[in-house]
């Protein structure tokens, strides 16, 4: 394995564990309002939703995680892996605009940058954008 995707799987791995821990149990209200689509969409029992209002893409891509651990803690999981995707593609955009050093450094910072780690915390449509 090349050194560059060593370094890259190191940056993803270290981004995951900062985006993921703490796994939140209490949610705010947009949280809970994605977390409830995602419940009508996997059960398809209908109490509150919002489809008219947010993008369908989260609740679809958390009811699919459901099947692997219907768990509340699972959302934010799907949310911090989203994030630490981010370093992946952010390299990868990068390096193919750039170079390789431009293309790590801005893996770099998009792995430690606040408002990023911050983002993945919340299980919101704007880190899976």
């Amino acid at each position: 394995m090349n050194k560059k995707w060593i370094l890259l799987l190191i940056l993803f791995i270290l981004g995951f564990f900062i985006r993921v821990i703490p796994l939140q149990q209490a949610h705010w209200w947009d949280e809970t309002v994605y977390l409830q689509m995602s419940e009508v969409v996997f059960s398809d029992l209908n109490n509150y939703d919002e489809f008219y209002l947010r993008p369908p893409l989260l609740p679809l891509v958390l009811a699919a995680s459901y099947l692997f651990w219907h768990n509340v803690f699972m959302a934010g999981i799907v949310v911090a892996l989203f994030g630490s995707l981010g370093i992946i593609f952010i390299y990868l955009i990068g390096e193919g605009l750039f170079n390789k050093r431009v293309a790590l450094i801005s893996a770099i910072f998009f792995t430690f940058l606040p408002y990023f780690v911050q983002s993945s915390h919340w299980i919101m449509s704007d880190i899976p954008l």
